[in-house]
C-alpha cells in the first residue's frame, strides 16, 4: 500500500464528498480512511491518530474535508517523497510557517502583526508559496503528506491539542529530530476553510491550545505572559 488518505469528518459531509471526488490517484495503491467525529468529537489530532492506527500505507495523506485537490496533486507529492528520502513530509501550494517561539508568539499572534504586518518577525514566520520549492519548519495542517514511519516515530499528534496548534507541535518535534519538510508550488489544492464551524473559528479552543503549546515548550510563566499580552 502506497498511500493512506486520512480525513476527519465533523458535520462536513458535503465538503467531504467534494474533497474525495477531487482525488486522482493515478496508479498509486491507496486506501481512504474517514474518521467520523460527529457523534464523539475527540478532536482533530486525536481523530487523525485514530485513523493512522488503521493505516497501511507507506505515506499518510492527512487532509481536511474542505480541501479540493488539483489534477495529479497526490501523484506529484508521492513522487517527490519517493525521490527525496531525506524529506519527511511535503505540503502543496498552501501558506506555511517557521518556528513558533516566544518572540513569534508575542508578535505574530497579537496586535503588533495587525498594526505592522510587514514587520521582520512576521515576514520570517509566515512562509508564502512561490514558484520555488521552500523548506519551512511547519507545513499547513489542513493538507500534507508524511511518511507513516515518521508519524509513528513522533507518536502522532498530541491529543491534548483538541483544535489548533497541533501541526505547530507535530512539526516542532519533527524539527527537533532533524526532519525536514517541503512546499511544492506545482501541487495545487484549494482550501475553503472552517467548513465544520460554519466559517467561524472557535476562539476558546484557540486560546486553550495556544496556552498549552507555549506551556509545553516554554513553561507556565511564558505561557501566561503571552496570554496576558496577546489576549
Amino acid at each position: 500500500m502506497k498511500i493512506s488518505l486520512i480525513v476527519v469528518n465533523y458535520h462536513s459531509q458535503k465538503a467531504l464528498k467534494a474533497c474525495l471526488a477531487s482525488v486522482r490517484w493515478g496508479k498509486l495503491p491507496h486506501e481512504v480512511i474517514v474518521v467520523d467525529n460527529d457523534r464523539d468529537n475527540v478532536g482533530y489530532g486525536a481523530g487523525i491518530n485514530k485513523g493512522a492506527k488503521q493505516a497501511r500505507g507507506e505515506y499518510l495523506l492527512i487532509t481536511n474535508p474542505d480541501v479540493v485537490f488539483g489534477d495529479k496533486a497526490i501523484v506529484k507529492i508521492a513522487k517527490y517523497l519517493d525521490n527525496h528520502p531525506r524529506i519527511s513530509a511535503v505540503g502543496p501550494n498552501l501558506p506555511a510557517t517557521n518556528h513558533l517561539g516566544i518572540l513569534e508568539g508575542l508578535v505574530v499572534l497579537g496586535v503588533l502583526n495587525k498594526w505592522f504586518p510587514g514587520n521582520p518577525i512576521s515576514r520570517h514566520y509566515f512562509v508564502k508559496p512561490t514558484a520555488k520549492i521552500k523548506f519551512p519548519q511547519c507545513l499547513n495542517g489542513c493538507c500534507f503528506m508524511i511518511r507513516r514511519a515518521v508519524f509513528e516515530q513522533l507518536g502522532g499528534f498530541d491529543p491534548k491539542f483538541f483544535l489548533y496548534f497541533e501541526e505547530n507541535d507535530l512539526f516542532a518535534r519533527l524539527h527537533q529530530l532533524g526532519g525536514r519538510v517541503a512546499i511544492l508550488p506545482a501541487v495545487q489544492v484549494a482550501h475553503i476553510g472552517q467548513i465544520s464551524s460554519g466559517g467561524r473559528g472557535n476562539r476558546a479552543e484557540f486560546i486553550k491550545s495556544r496556552k498549552y503549546y507555549f506551556q509545553k515548550y516554554y513553561g507556565v510563566f511564558w505561557s501566561r505572559v503571552i496570554n496576558c499580552i496577546v489576549g
